[in-house]
């Protein structure tokens, strides 16, 4: 008796011999594949030579991949603005600071000031892009991870 073995979930399936040569898909996962005599495919498919392939996430989880592609697109964005408008701070608080009628020390503090808090601010929103990018970088692992380790019953 021929045998189909997927090559994606293991799957096993006794079929006619006149189908050996023949493609078909798993009647589990759809994976397309090749009806093979009983004896060589029991064999290729043995613990001991098989290896097993991981498995795609995109199938198990369509949705939330695109959503973490999206993700991480607002957060580039919002790094984008962020930035802007650090920029923007930073340079009305410079004007500001040289606009002020005082003297020079007085004058240099406030610069130093502004600028340190500029530079605080764009700290802060990189921080945060970071922190976001990482975030979907853990959930992508745990997909991964998931859909790798998901056993075949």
């Amino acid at each position: 008796m021929a045998v189909f073995i997927c090559p994606s979930c293991g799957h096993s399936q006794d079929v006619f011999d006149w189908l050996i040569g023949r493609k078909t898909k798993c009647l589990k996962c759809q994976t397309p594949g090749t009806i093979a005599p009983g004896e060589i495919a029991r064999a290729a498919a043995s613990p001991q030579t098989a290896r097993r392939t991981p498995r795609s996430a995109a199938g198990n989880y369509p949705n939330l991949l695109r959503y973490l592609d999206w993700s991480g697109t607002l957060a580039k964005v919002f790094l984008v603005l962020g930035m802007i408008c650090v920029a923007l701070l930073a340079v009305v608080s410079v004007f500001d600071a040289l606009g002020q009628p005082s003297d020079g020390l007085q004058k240099l503090l406030g610069l130093v000031i502004s600028i340190g808090f500029s530079a605080l601010s764009a700290l802060i929103v990189y921080v945060a892009f970071v922190a976001a990018m990482a975030g979907i970088e853990i959930v992508r692992v745990l997909i991964d991870i998931e859909a790798n380790t998901r056993t075949s019953g």
